[in-house]
């Protein structure tokens, strides 16, 4: 049960009539964007899950299962071998 609550910041907002909770629709783009930050911020960055959690508003388990997903889909490091040897 959602109605339309006008607009705020260029994007359209909504009221739940069942808990009275303001939102805006999603824009994916920018929730992949986010977590990308995120997830660079917890690997290079050394923030824990509880750093990140208390930023971006969701759980830890939430993160660890966006983190997890990101981590399976990691690049492919792939290398030359040189055979020649400088002393």
């Amino acid at each position: 049960m959602l109605i339309s609550w006008g607009k705020q910041n260029g994007k359209r907002r909504f009221k739940c009539k069942n808990c009275g909770i303001y939102f805006t629709s999603e824009n994916k783009s920018v929730s992949l964007k986010n977590k990308e930050i995120w997830f660079r911020k917890w690997i290079v960055g050394k923030q824990t899950y509880e750093q990140i959690s208390a930023e971006s508003g969701y759980s830890v388990s939430t993160l660890q299962r966006y983190f997890n997903v990101m981590l399976e889909n990691a690049p492919k490091l792939c290398y030359s071998q040189n055979k020649e040897v400088f002393c």
